[in-house]
C-alpha cells in the first residue's frame, strides 16, 4: 500500500490534482481510496457522483477501482476508541457527554493527530483493514498541513511516555518513510505561489527529511509562430508564458518534473479527466 498526501496553497488546484492522480492510479488496475478531510466536501462535484450525492464516512464507489470517502473528526476518533475499548455503546456514551465534547474542542492538535492516525493505521496494524493499493489524501493547504505534520511531534513533547507517546512515534516513523508515504505539493507557476512553495518544501526537508514532488499546475503552452503585437490577447498570453518560465526557473533545483497544462474548461469532471490523461506513465 502507498499513502499519498496532496497539499498546496489555496486555489492552485490541489483537489483537482488529487482527484486526477487517484483516477490515474485506479485506471491502471489499482484499488484506490480518495480521501478528503471534513466537514465540507469538494469531491462531490467530481466523478459525476450526482447533485444529491453527499460524500461522508461511508465509502462511495467512483469510476474504475476508485472509492471516495470524507473523514470526519468525531467519526474517526470514535472508530479508534472503539477499536481499543471494544464496546461501541460505551464509546458513544463517553463521547456524547458535555465534558468530553468540550475537551475535544480545546485539545491542541487532536484533530490533526486523529487524521494522521487513521491515514497511517494500515501500516501500524490498528483499526479496520485498509485494503487498498493506494490511499490518496486531498489534505489541508500548506500552512495547515505543517500543523498536521507537527501534531505528533508536539504530542510527543507534551507526553513523554506511555501509549500516546508510542502511537505518535509510530505515526511519525511512517510519515518519514518514503517507501510508505509520498507527498505532492501543487503550485501555480506564479511569483507568490512559487515563493511560498519553496519555503514550504524547505521546511518539510528541514523538519521531517521529506522531499516532496512539486506539481506545477495550469502551465500555459507557448504560442506557435510569431506573436501578433496588434492582438491584445496574444500579447498578454505570450507575456504570461514568459513570466511562467522565469518563475519555474526559480525552483529548477527542486523536484518539478510534473507539469500540468492549463485546461480550458469549466466543468470539474472534464478537467480531472484531461489531467488524468496528461499524467501518462506516472
Amino acid at each position: 500500500m502507498k499513502l499519498i498526501f496532496v497539499t498546496g496553497k489555496g486555489g492552485v488546484g490541489k483537489t483537482t490534482f488529487a482527484s486526477a492522480y487517484a483516477l490515474d492510479q485506479a485506471s491502471k488496475g489499482k484499488k484506490v481510496l480518495l480521501v478528503e478531510f471534513g466537514p465540507k466536501s469538494h469531491l462531490k462535484y467530481i466523478f459525476s457522483l450526482g447533485k444529491n450525492k453527499e460524500i461522508n464516512y461511508k465509502r462511495i464507489k467512483a469510476p474504475k477501482n476508485l472509492e471516495v470517502q470524507m473523514w470526519n473528526f468525531e467519526e474517526v476518533l470514535v472508530e479508534f476508541i472503539t477499536y481499543y475499548l471494544k464496546v461501541k455503546t460505551l464509546v458513544k456514551k463517553f463521547f456524547s457527554s458535555p465534558i468530553m465534547q468540550k475537551l475535544i474542542k480545546v485539545a491542541p492538535s487532536l484533530r490533526e493527530l486523529v487524521y494522521l492516525g487513521k491515514a497511517t493505521s494500515g501500516y501500524r496494524n490498528i483499526g479496520k483493514d485498509m485494503d487498498y493499493d493506494s490511499i490518496v489524501v486531498d489534505s489541508y493547504s500548506t500552512g495547515h498541513f505543517l500543523a498536521l505534520m507537527r501534531s505528533p511531534v508536539g504530542m510527543m513533547e507534551a507526553v513523554k511516555r506511555g501509549a500516546m507517546h508510542v502511537q505518535c512515534k509510530t505515526i511519525l516513523e511512517v510519515l518519514k518513510n518514503p517507501k510508505q508515504v509520498e507527498y505532492f505539493v501543487v503550485s501555480l507557476a506564479e511569483k507568490l505561489p512559487i515563493v511560498e512553495t519553496k519555503e514550504f518544501v524547505d521546511i518539510l526537508k528541514k523538519e521531517f527529511s521529506i522531499s516532496p514532488k512539486i506539481v506545477l499546475n495550469k502551465v500555459k503552452q507557448e504560442l506557435d509562430g510569431k506573436v501578433d503585437q496588434a492582438c491584445a490577447f496574444q500579447k498578454s498570453y505570450s507575456k504570461n508564458t514568459v513570466n511562467q518560465k522565469k518563475n519555474i526557473n526559480k525552483i529548477k533545483n527542486y523536484n518539478t518534473e510534473l507539469v500540468m497544462p492549463f485546461v480550458f474548461k469549466h466543468d470539474s469532471t472534464q478537467i480531472v479527466k484531461e489531467m488524468n490523461d496528461h499524467l501518462g506513465d506516472l
